[in-house]
């Protein structure tokens, strides 16, 4: 029969402990960082913007180059009574 003081060690404890938590932020760390990459997330979030503006700058349209219309072609019409 073991001695009572041996079932009652806790010397490795906190070495278990930070050993679980490791490979649990890991796995967590692991799997969102290939959802991220399965969705394309940092190209969506640089690509989709920029289009917006580099039309802009480019050719004058929010809609991009070749896909819009620049604002100085549109026909300027200002009324007074706008539910007309």
């Amino acid at each position: 029969m073991m001695p009572n003081s041996l079932l009652h060690n806790q010397s490795g404890q906190g070495v278990v402990e930070f050993i679980l938590l490791a490979a649990i932020g890991l796995s967590i760390a692991v799997g969102t960082t290939h959802f991220l990459r399965d969705k394309q997330f940092a190209q969506n979030l640089i690509s989709h913007p920029w289009v917006k503006l580099s039309g802009m700058i480019e050719c004058g349209s929010w809609s991009g180059c070749g896909k819009g219309h620049h604002p100085d072609t549109e026909p300027r019409v200002r009324t007074y009574r706008p539910d007309q």
